[in-house]
């Protein structure tokens, strides 16, 4: 390892250092973190889950339609 670091220490920075995010200032910043927040959101299980029932209703609804 460089600096002397065990593979522990090492482990250590590198969770830390990947944990920290730097934001832009100004305008910029405030989209990056709302993009940030909705790819979070879009990669749950939660957001898989409710589209499902939203096809489910649409299809339910189209079908109540179609043949009463």
């Amino acid at each position: 390892m460089c600096l002397g670091l065990n593979e522990e220490q090492f482990g250590w920075i590198a969770d830390h250092l990947t944990a920290v995010r730097v934001w832009p200032k100004g305008i910029h910043g405030v989209f990056k973190k709302i993009r940030v927040a909705m790819r979070m959101l879009v990669r749950s299980s939660f957001w898989e889950n409710f589209l499902i029932i939203c096809v489910l209703i649409n299809t339910a609804a189209m079908a109540s339609l179609r043949y009463n």
